[in-house]
């Protein structure tokens, strides 16, 4: 359990793999071959939340220095 929380092995292996997989080192194709659908479709949409994450900070920091409310 990771913060009390259970997790199942796809989810442990998806949390391995996933910086890996965002800096380019393994692609969703190998992941799906070696792993199956289901390990390649977490790191994928985790992959696109980090990534929504990034953005979304970024446009918070320009708000900030611009003195923007938003």
């Amino acid at each position: 359990m990771a913060a009390g929380l259970p997790l199942d092995a796809d989810a442990i292996a998806a949390g391995i793999l996933l910086e890996a997989a965002d800096v380019g080192y393994l692609d969703y194709d190998t992941i799906h071959k070696n792993l199956g659908g289901d390990v390649a479709m977490l790191v994928r949409d985790v992959s696109a939340v980090w990534a929504l994450n990034v953005h979304m900070f970024a446009c918070v920091c320009v708000c900030v220095r611009a003195r923007v409310r938003i």
